[in-house]
């Protein structure tokens, strides 16, 4: 079984409300359809890595710099607040995909040792579509003040 990754954006006073109820379970919320209108969700799959590789040192905090302890999302899941989605945002935005692709085809991530990192290597067309979708997710969640989560599982 492989390991995905997804970005959860959500309004940050429904976020504090899951997290400070001991009995509220954030998975059971994300994946309650009739919570659909309150979220929106984007999946990296498993180019999650790749990602954190190819933007280390640009945008370390891409994926997040809060672990969230004692959560039931994912094998680990970290909080992005609606200021750092906006610099996010922002940051994404500021690459073209020329950058990326120069970020794709350098030595540093040609030979880094990252997950799934064959499959990763080969197609720069699909990191860039994945990257386009990221750039749109993260423009949308700062345009309405959300903050996000970010799991892996």
């Amino acid at each position: 079984m492989s390991m995905g990754a997804c970005y959860v954006a959500i309004q940050k006073d429904t976020l504090d409300e899951l997290l400070a109820s001991p009995q509220a379970s954030l998975s059971d919320f994300v994946f309650d359809d009739a919570n659909a209108p309150f979220i929106t969700r984007y999946s990296l799959e498993q180019a999650w890595d790749a990602f954190r590789c190819l933007f280390e040192d640009d945008l370390p905090d891409l994926s997040g710099d809060e672990l969230l302890q004692g959560v039931d999302l994912g094998e680990c899941c970290f909080l992005i607040y609606p200021d750092q989605v906006a610099r996010l945002a922002k940051g994404l935005a500021e690459f073209t995909l020329e950058e990326l692709k120069t970020k794709f085809d350098s030595e540093e991530f040609q030979t880094a040792d990252f997950y799934w990192e064959t499959a990763w290597k080969e197609d720069f067309t699909e990191i860039a579509e994945m990257f386009n979708g990221l750039v749109a997710f993260f423009a949308g969640a700062a345009q309405r003040d959300e903050a996000m989560l970010f799991y892996i599982g």
